[in-house]
């Protein structure tokens, strides 16, 4: 894997990338030309013709001469070495990086109950998966929640937490949480009462909106943020349906239509929507029916393809197969304006492009204290266990997210005692990461990677990554994100706005 490549853009630009994503540097096709006569005897400045042809362009004596001294300059600065990276080293975790995490977690999502009200036709409990619990319709104990509240504030107060005041964000889940509103307003009013002076609370909800006119008066006082799920129109939303096999849209509509008139305030700034793509609707018909019904621009959540049944496969892919293909043509045939530009998926990937090689975004305080240049990378995208959130299931096992198969779980809330071993997480981890050692040394966009450990198939047997990069696929996809800038300039901005500094 050489150090730099060199790129072309859709639009003919070519662009100098170091392997590492460290620096994109614009190339004149004139330095292009002599970064390829390097190494020939007869490589000088006075031994070049007074004009060029490049690319159906002549240049002049005055162009040639201000280019050599751009090659130049990128030539003594190093920014031209060619020479192969050192094989990559993978890192390791322990302890001790996983208590600091705990210390410092931001977001407890609690899964408040299994029940729920609808049977979506793909929901990660439904008829395609198999890696996770069985549903018992088992609802969260109090003192589960209490538990977990008391484990992590003993470590709020410790010498590890880094800061002096800390977001933090509580996270209600389901099933259908509305289902348990009795619950949630127990565990808020535990909360609001043992939570350290130091931590700044707020709450959040994913929620079906069926329940929403019983309870909005509530949620609006406690100033949740809200994500709804819902997929678009009558017939888009057609996979979301109640138990006894109606569509749910008319009657989440008439809640947040109602939330909408009598909130207006907290609709604009709390509210916002996921919804899922699938062969029933489009990015088009969901961007136009959010943008005229509620003013919104949803957000679009991929189905996990972890633990899908067997036997199962081909009508999953029928369902959701074709999503890549309307993302494409949504994109071809639609120019981005500053309306839907955020909600385009090519937006999405060029920024998460950008936060990752941007070189000065930082995740706490203390990633800002100057440290020696770490060659170790910990493989695929996988976050740090509880480095974003801690998710724990109405049953009480305590989970990194709740993205992740419940096969995986990191330990249990047994007795109203934590029993959570972070040496054996740091072991399991490690034997995850040492699998893939082999993928990731020979992928081509390792430092790129944001693809999570849990979503690879047979993980714990002999897993292989579908999602590793040759140096094709990584010039492909490098060119189309400096392709989708230099369409949509205004973006590149937007996308600086979005990284958390």
């Amino acid at each position: 894997m050489k150090n730099i490549s060199i790129y072309k853009t859709e639009y003919n630009n070519n662009y100098l990338v170091s392997a590492l994503g460290s620096y994109h540097i614009y190339l004149n096709p004139l330095v292009i030309f002599f970064i390829k006569l390097e190494g020939r005897a007869d490589f000088k400045l006075d031994s070049l013709p007074k004009e060029l042809i490049i690319e159906d362009y002549k240049y002049g004596e005055e162009e040639i001469i201000h280019n050599y001294n751009k090659y130049l300059f990128l030539k003594r600065n190093g920014l031209l070495d060619i020479s192969h990276l050192p094989s990559l080293k993978i890192g390791l975790i322990n302890e001790d990086d996983i208590k600091l995490q705990l210390a410092n977690l931001t977001n407890l999502s609690f899964e408040i109950t299994e029940a729920c009200n609808l049977k979506c036709r793909y929901c990660t409990y439904g008829e395609f998966y198999d890696n996770n619990d069985a549903r018992c319709n088992r609802s969260m104990a109090f003192e589960t929640a209490k538990t977990i509240i008391d484990y992590l504030i003993i470590l709020w107060k410790s010498t590890l937490n880094h800061s002096a005041k800390r977001n933090f964000t509580f996270s209600f889940y389901g099933g259908e949480p509305l289902l348990k509103i009795k619950l949630i307003k127990k565990i808020i009013e535990y909360i609001e009462h043992v939570s350290p002076k130091s931590i700044d609370y707020a709450f959040n909800m994913t929620t079906n909106a069926m329940l929403l006119h019983k309870y909005m008066g509530y949620l609006v006082f406690k100033k949740f943020k809200l994500l709804i799920s819902l997929d678009g129109n009558y017939a888009n939303n057609s996979y979301r349906i109640t138990n006894f096999g109606d569509n749910s849209f008319s009657q989440v509509y008439k809640n947040v239509k109602l939330l909408k008139k009598k909130y207006p305030d907290f609709f604009n700034s709390n509210v916002n929507f996921n919804a899922v793509l699938h062969n029933r609707n489009s990015l088009d018909e969901i961007l136009t029916f959010f943008s005229k019904e509620f003013g919104k621009d949803p957000q679009f959540t991929p189905l996990s393809e972890s633990g899908i049944k067997r036997y199962k496969r081909m009508e999953f892919n029928y369902i959701f197969g074709n999503v890549k293909e309307g993302i494409c043509y949504f994109e071809e045939c639609d120019e981005l304006d500053s309306k839907n530009e955020l909600s385009s998926p090519s937006f999405h990937e060029a920024s998460m492009y950008v936060n990752q090689n941007i070189g000065n975004n930082f995740r706490s305080y203390v990633d800002m204290f100057p440290t020696s240049v770490k060659h170790e990378i910990i493989p695929t995208g996988t976050c740090l266990p509880f480095a974003k959130k801690m998710f724990v299931t109405a049953s009480g096992n305590i989970l990194p997210c709740e993205r992740i198969g419940f096969q995986y779980y990191l330990g249990k809330i047994i007795k109203n005692k934590v029993e959570l071993n972070l040496q054996n997480i740091a072991i399991k981890y490690n034997e995850y990461f040492s699998k893939l050692k082999k993928e990731c040394t020979h992928c081509y966009s390792y430092s790129l990677c944001s693809y999570c450990i849990f979503h690879i198939n047979d993980l714990q047997g002999k897993p292989v990554c579908n999602h590793r990069t040759n140096s094709k696929q990584l010039n492909r996809y490098i060119s189309s994100i400096i392709s989708f800038f230099e369409a949509n300039p205004a973006a590149y901005k937007k996308s600086i706005d979005m990284v958390i500094t």
